[in-house]
């Protein structure tokens, strides 16, 4: 992953503890001027550190680098079920904009 152009691994640390993950791919674009966009997944805080304000200092680093590199948006998929994810996307100004197909291949 480290080896990736466009790629960072970002993790929440509280007290010296693993609290949190986002996973950030910034990608090159085709439209919007040819600027970049980028994915982010593996967002996840352990239980213990949530509403801690962990995600969202990792969504708001997120952010800032994506803001750096010039992307034009930050996209994201979340399972239809995780209802309380999807408020905190909303909350950081995300919105519902497509449905996402996926095939996994094993």
């Amino acid at each position: 992953m480290q080896a990736q152009t466009g790629r960072a691994l970002l993790v929440a640390t509280v007290d010296g503890t693993v609290a949190g993950t986002a996973d950030l791919c910034v990608l090159a674009g085709l439209t919007h001027g040819g600027r970049p966009w980028a994915v982010v997944e593996h967002v996840v805080v352990c239980e213990r550190f949530r509403r801690r304000g962990v995600g969202r200092a990792l969504m708001q680093e997120v952010v800032v680098r994506c803001r750096a590199a010039g992307c034009y948006k930050v996209q994201l998929a979340s399972r239809q079920h995780r209802l309380g994810a999807h408020e905190f996307y909303r909350a950081l100004g995300f919105e519902t904009s497509a449905l996402a197909f996926r095939l996994y291949l094993d």
